[in-house]
Order: structure tokens, then sequence, then C-alpha cells
């Protein structure tokens, strides 16, 4: 879970189109945890206008879900699930112990 996520959809559309033999694949692309900067593991979500921008774009690139680590505030969490309920994604938050 998490990942480039250009090249998972890559996967993803060769084993559909059966050029690949594979699963079928379920992916969230980069995850949300506060970043600051983008890079192909992680989406700058280090305010809750870069967190909602970076949902919007996971969710136009066509990711299956978007996972967010525990690391950002419980209030930040709170309003990306109230925003992404009804919009046809899920949102997987991670909690580490």
């Amino acid at each position: 879970m998490g990942g480039d996520f250009e090249l998972i959809k890559a996967l993803r559309e060769e084993i559909a189109a059966g050029a690949l033999p594979g699963p079928q694949i379920v992916a969230a692309g980069p995850q949300l945890t506060g970043a600051s900067k983008n890079s192909s593991q992680e989406l700058a979500s280090n305010s809750e206008e870069s967190g909602r921008r970076a949902a919007i774009s996971l969710k136009q690139t066509g990711v299956d879900f978007i996972k967010v680590q525990s690391s950002l505030p419980v209030t930040r969490i709170s309003r990306l699930l109230a925003r992404q309920n009804g919009r046809g994604s899920h949102l997987l938050v991670m909690f580490r112990s």
C-alpha cells in the first residue's frame, strides 16, 4: 500500500488487458503523512488545504483508496473522512502502535 502509482497503474492495466498474468490490483498510490514535499511514496499534506488537494489529486489519478498515516492530526483525518464520504473512494487510516 503506497508507492509509485503510475507504475502500479501501468501494471494494473496490463494485467486487466491480459498482457500480463496476475491478480486484480487494488492500490492507494502515495500516502498522506503530513510531509511537506511530494515524493513517489508521500504527498504533501502538512496543512488541511494541501491534504484536500492531495486527496482530490489521488482520486483523479484513479486510486482505489487513500492511505493516511496516523501522524496527521485527528481533526485533519476527520475532515478528510467527511469529504470522502459519498465520493466513491475509500479512506484507509493506518495507526501505529
